[in-house]
């Protein structure tokens, strides 16, 4: 096994101290003063060392932490001359199976301190508690989901993945459903570019007790073939957030091997629904909202996925002569008071005001929004519409709005802001309403 592999984690460049010349008083010396080795396999490792500038004038160091000779982070620290500063490093080491010790050094300006650090093997997960199960062959630019059961981590675990000995990602949102609830998957996909083989290493980071699972990845032309998306029904979602549409998408795998579609929307914290699917041609159908169009990941039963959105979504009408839309040249008020009348929203005050960067229109209003994403969409893309009607034909609209939302008992909800810039580009047709609608949701502070 290469240690300098599975112990890495950030970078993989070598830095070695550099001697200092014979006679030569080092500017700096380094203690490690702390670590909280020993270890299990899958922890964060922390060092922690003291710098003591031994010269007479004020120093900025560079300080690197390197584990095998190869370094994983560096700070850059200040010094008053003849006092001491303290740093703390931390690297996430490689989930081993067995006990190891290896070498972390703290260098710079010439100088370093080491120590040997004990990392203890951790358990490896049963092949029911993963997905896939099995190592794979899979075709080059092939994107492959590793799962491992969310009831592995405790109160306090998260999931950690490594490829070929390298932390890449931290498990997060959005949660992913299996079955039935809370059962589910903590998740990471990654897409394998080029021939060879990759080591693929899970680390579940518990308070107590650490597991992992490993698995190998070959990429080759004759591996398997990623699904695909036949055909949608229908085409094209409305434009009207309080209408449902029932959608349908047929999917193919050559492998004959299809295992399941998740369905959510990108940006979501929750993934919607799982649907079931099976052999070489399938059906998977759902309910969604207008306004949007739902992503969907369709899996094989050897985990490889594919990620598609392929309903366009019509574009929201603008209001014409004929329609009960606001006048021409409105003042601030006048739009305020429209706005209260028509938008499915409480106005509580509104005021325009000079402030640094220009004209802040500043609006208050109660709303039942709350953990409610339909309902916040539908709002947000009420005021939108109506803002971008009074920036295109107010007196002198703001450089921008800000909406500060309350709950109905008054207390504060969360806030978002929409430029007037994003307002111009959607009345010019530069964007479509939904890509204003997805700029304006960008901002949302929930205030959670």
């Amino acid at each position: 096994m290469n240690r300098r592999r599975y112990l890495s984690n950030i970078g993989a460049s070598i830095g070695l101290s550099v001697p200092v010349a014979f006679g030569q008083i080092n500017p700096i010396s380094i203690d490690i003063t702390e670590t909280n080795a020993p270890i299990e396999g899958g922890d964060l490792l922390e060092v922690s060392a003291s710098v003591t500038n031994e010269e007479n004038s004020l120093g900025n160091f560079d300080i690197e932490l390197f584990v095998e000779d190869i370094e994983s982070t560096s700070e850059t620290v200040t010094v008053s001359p003849e006092e001491t500063e303290y740093i703390d490093f931390q690297h996430r080491v490689y989930p081993v199976t067995a006990d190891v010790e290896f070498t972390v050094r703290v260098g710079g300006e010439g100088t370093s301190d080491r120590q040997e650090i004990e990392v203890l093997g951790v358990e490896e997960l049963g092949e029911e508690y993963v997905n896939p199960d099995v190592d794979v062959i899979v075709q080059p630019e092939t994107d492959v989901m590793f799962e491992v059961d969310d009831s592995i981590p405790d109160d306090y675990g998260n999931t950690h993945w490594f490829l070929d000995g390298e932390h890449e990602h931290q498990s997060s949102e959005p949660q992913y459903p299996r079955d039935e609830p809370p059962n589910g998957y903590e998740y990471w996909v990654n897409t394998f570019s080029d021939e060879g083989i990759s080591e693929i290493a899970a680390a579940v980071d518990n308070e107590d007790h650490n597991y992992t699972y490993q698995w190998t990845i070959s990429v080759d032309p004759d591996g398997v073939v990623p699904p695909t998306v036949e055909e949608v029904r229908p085409e094209i979602i409305g434009w009207d957030s309080e209408e449902e549409y029932d959608i349908e998408l047929d999917i193919a795998s050559p492998d004959d091997d299809l295992d399941r579609v998740v369905w959510w929307e990108e940006g979501a914290s929750d993934i919607e629904e799982v649907s079931d699917i099976s052999g070489s041609e399938d059906t998977s159908a759902s309910v969604t909202q207008g306004g949007s169009a739902p992503t969907v990941w369709v899996i094989t039963e050897n985990n490889v996925v594919i990620e598609a959105s392929p309903w366009e979504v019509e574009e929201t009408p603008h209001p014409t002569e004929d329609d009960d839309v606001i006048s021409e040249a409105l003042t601030a008020d006048e739009w305020a008071t429209h706005l209260d009348q028509t938008a499915n929203v409480d106005i509580i005050s509104y005021e325009e005001n000079t402030v640094i960067g220009g004209v802040e229109g500043y609006l208050q209003v109660a709303s039942n929004w709350r953990g409610d994403v339909d309902v916040l969409r539908m709002e947000i893309d009420e005021v939108g519409e109506a803002y971008a009607h009074y920036v295109e034909n107010g007196e002198d609209p703001p450089d921008w709005l800000t909406v500060d939302v309350y709950e109905q008992d008054g207390t504060f909800g969360g806030w978002y802001y929409i430029e007037s810039e994003w307002a111009h580009q959607y009345n010019q047709g530069d964007i479509t309403g939904e890509q204003y609608l997805q700029l304006v949701l960008a901002t949302v502070d929930d205030h959670q």
